[in-house]
């Protein structure tokens, strides 16, 4: 094994990995991850399939819809290899009209980047 890389990548897990990958889809070919047990064996394991889409930051909302797209079939098509992703939903629960307001108010944001929730008239 040869023991130099040009980047070294700290840690196996989801961001890790995803470091890598997107490192590599750059066009940096010398990336190696360096993780003490199994590739995503941590936290990302406890969240496989937890990949909520539905933030308060619209730029965040972009990168989650682009990280839902990529394990959604992007990433196996890329690599040929099944990353067993099953898409599971959520439930945001409002106790106060002005939390039903923000999940109102973060629905159209979800929708202005092509992310469908149910209209009001579907709750």
């Amino acid at each position: 094994m040869d023991t130099r890389v040009k980047v070294a990548v700290i840690g196996g897990g989801v961001a890790g990995c995803s470091v890598a990958y997107h490192l590599t889809r750059l066009g940096c070919p010398d990336v190696a991850v360096l993780e003490a047990d199994k590739l995503t064996g941590g936290s990302t394991w406890h969240a496989a399939g937890l990949c909520t889409q539905y933030h308060s930051s619209l730029q965040l909302m972009k990168l989650l819809r682009t990280s839902v797209e990529l394990y959604d079939g992007g990433l196996e098509a890329d690599t040929g290899v099944d990353v067993g992703y099953h898409r599971c939903g959520s439930l945001r629960l409002a106790a106060t009209t002005e939390r039903v307001d923000e999940l109102y108010a973060r629905r159209a944001m979800a929708n202005s980047v092509g992310i469908r929730y149910p209209s009001r008239a579907q709750m």
